[in-house]
């Protein structure tokens, strides 16, 4: 049974369909060879004349190319949507390491939260404790001896303990992002010395440079090197001369340098002060050192940008 054109058409354009979807292009050619060599022979077959030959010869390509085009966009296009589908796989994971990353980050904000709280009462809280302890032993000691001294030394005890208050507030305020309540540097450490020169210490503190408004964190940073440094002057150093120097740099930088004549030590043990003191210049971008050897005294260094 003779098998006319269009009925060849719908025979053959599905395998070149399924041929461009599935098979590699040598063998998409040789289909489309094949099929193009059979529709010719069935043209010939019938005799047509030479014009007739030629139009069914261009329907032919016509039909052929338009199925080739189509079939490609379908390819295309399912690739496509393939590469999409990877995409939001790899997207999925990469949201479930991103949730997994923020909950590690939030636990490092708490722990470094955690630490700044540890600091801040360690350095302020605790300056002002050992202040007024050592207040309240030299009242007990001078009670019955020297009740004058012993009520100035309870009366100061008692200032400190405002002070110490007033310390904590700060603090807090600090913690909640607020409006900082601090005094000027220069005065603040001024203060500082002030209850060394109190307690026997012969206190320096001199300036060099110009000063200029410091950073928030960075003018906080120097405040406590300062009031660390003097606590331990007053608790372990058993000094009679404390130098302090805070020195502005004439492009940017800023160093606090406090050092004493006291009996100093080889073994350089950082306690938490310390520690923190070094953890608070690393934060804002600087650096801490100390030096002491026994009947040397002790030197604290530290300089931050600013």
């Amino acid at each position: 049974m003779a098998v006319s054109r269009g009925e060849a058409v719908l025979l053959f354009m599905p395998l070149v369909t399924y041929g461009v979807l599935y098979l590699s292009p040598a063998r998409i050619a040789s289909l489309v060879a094949a099929s193009s060599a059979v529709m010719i022979t069935i043209w010939i077959s019938k005799a047509h004349p030479m014009i007739q030959l030629i139009r069914e010869v261009s329907i032919w390509t016509a039909a052929l190319a338009f199925a080739i085009v189509i079939s490609r966009m379908l390819l295309v296009q399912h690739k496509a949507r393939t590469e999409m589908e990877a995409l939001a796989g790899r997207l999925g994971d990469a949201n479930e390491q991103l949730r997994a990353q923020a909950a590690e980050i939030g636990e490092l904000a708490k722990a470094e939260e955690r630490n700044r709280i540890a600091r801040d009462i360690h350095d302020g809280l605790g300056h002002y404790l050992t202040v007024v302890h050592v207040q309240l032993e030299a009242a007990k000691t001078l009670f019955k001896r020297e009740p004058e001294t012993a009520r100035a030394a309870l009366l100061k005890a008692q200032a400190l303990t405002r002070e110490g208050l007033s310390e904590v507030r700060r603090s807090v305020s600090l913690l909640r992002d607020s409006g900082s309540t601090e005094r000027p540097l220069l005065a603040a450490i001024e203060k500082l010395a002030s209850e060394c020169k109190a307690d026997g210490i012969q206190a320096t503190l001199k300036l060099r440079g110009t000063p200029r408004p410091l950073p928030e964190p960075v003018e906080i940073t120097l405040y406590r090197a300062a009031q660390e440094a003097l606590t331990n002057v007053r608790r372990h150093a058993r000094a009679s001369k404390l130098d302090i120097e805070l020195a502005f740099a004439s492009g940017s930088g800023i160093r606090l340098r406090v050092e004493d004549d006291g009996v100093g030590s080889e073994l350089m043990n950082q306690g938490f002060g310390l520690v923190g003191l070094r953890e608070r210049a690393e934060s804002v971008g600087g650096r801490m050192s100390v030096r002491s050897a026994l009947g040397s005294g002790f030197t604290l260094e530290i300089e931050l940008p600013g």
